[in-house]
């Protein structure tokens, strides 16, 4: 479980003007209309192949590019079939007529720039970092603790992106609503995250994601040893019912008094499973520290540290014509070092005094 909590931003008159400026521009900017497109269902569509909207309409129109950015449209009324509004799940046949209109309508959470401000200034009270900032789209770091995408009226990043980066300036038309994580890093973990700012880098990614062409590489403690000398080894236990395929890499052992030994690894995900980095790491008998769902609590209650975070990402830029990829390294956040650190000791304390408490030592 993540905790909904909410860290204490500050005041209305300590926050960084641009935030506001940019929650504005992005309101402002959401005003702008394009012309209404129509799309027909081929023939060779039917309900019996089971043909949803989202997935036609994601498809079918370039200005959204992806089925997720369908769904939203049809959420916010912009989806109609054979002229009435519909459901991103309605099944489609033959011959019916898909329109998507010219609104872009801000989300509800977001019409507001004084709030979506606020967020943002929590956020970067939390360590929210840019770290690549373009027309097209941006790496941020998503601090622990905020989820990536809406969910259950808990905190999450996309709440405060509109605050935290500057709308397209090259073109209004082709901007979304407000930006968009284009992948998820589950609400515990911290790290890079991509964002799309347009509809052609939001359908450009999703692409990628789909082909496998974006490299996405986390650093994590694991609460055993995993082998393979320091080799990157591959690890294919199927997620769910479906083939999996993760690569570890050990970086460092840490001697501790109750697990033996700790672990720093870098792992890969080759595929995209819900949770397959800590689900193959548990595999391994080395659950990655701090995760009480998989069997490594680390002994600080629920919804305590999980030690893992999205280091490094590389992608090819969605303005092709030769422009150099989007490439991402983070540091190592500071409380990875600190537990390695205290485990050490831990473990020089026992070694040096056995087991004698520290008030037995002259």
């Amino acid at each position: 479980a993540c905790p909904n909590t909410a860290t204490t931003p500050p005041t209305t008159k300590l926050m960084r003007p641009e935030l506001l400026s940019n929650a504005r521009l992005w309101a402002t900017a959401s005003t702008t209309t394009r012309p209404a497109e129509q799309a027909t269902v081929p023939a060779t569509a039917g309900s019996e192949s089971g043909l949803r909207l989202a997935r036609f309409a994601g498809s079918a129109f370039a200005a959204l590019g992806s089925t997720s950015q369908a769904k939203a449209a049809a959420k916010t009324g912009r989806l109609a079939v054979n002229g009435q509004l519909a459901e991103p799940a309605r099944l489609l046949v033959a011959g019916d007529e898909v329109t998507l209109s010219g609104g872009r309508a801000l989300p509800s959470a977001l019409q507001d720039p004084k709030q979506v401000a606020a967020r943002a200034a929590a956020l970067e009270h939390d360590g929210f970092r840019i770290w690549f900032e373009d027309d097209e789209l941006a790496v941020v770091h998503k601090p622990a603790g905020v989820h990536s995408k809406p969910y259950r009226g808990a905190r999450h990043l996309e709440a405060a992106l509109p605050a935290l980066l500057g709308p397209p300036c090259r073109s209004t038309v082709d901007a979304l609503p407000a930006p968009s994580a284009v992948h998820r890093l589950d609400c515990r973990v911290c790290g890079l995250i991509l964002v799309a700012k347009t509809r052609g880098a939001a359908a450009f990614l999703a692409g990628e994601l789909a082909a496998r062409r974006v490299t996405k590489r986390y650093r994590a403690l694991l609460a055993g040893g995993i082998g393979g000398g320091g080799d990157p080894f591959e690890v294919r236990e199927a997620v769910g019912g479906r083939p999996s395929l993760s690569i570890f890499k050990s970086i460092e052992a840490t001697p501790h008094l109750q697990l033996g030994q700790l672990t720093t690894a870098d792992l890969e995900p080759r595929t995209g499973r819900r949770h397959q980095l800590r689900l193959h790491a548990a595999a391994l008998g080395a659950p990655i520290l701090g995760d009480d769902l998989y069997g490594a609590p680390s002994g600080g209650g629920a919804g305590a540290s999980l030690y893992l975070q999205s280091t490094e990402v590389r992608v090819a830029h969605p303005s092709g014509g030769g422009a150099a990829a989007v490439h991402v390294t983070a540091p190592e956040a500071v409380r990875f070092a600190r537990r390695r650190e205290r485990a050490r000791m831990g473990w020089e304390w026992e070694r040096r005094h056995g087991g004698r408490r520290a008030g037995d030592i002259r």
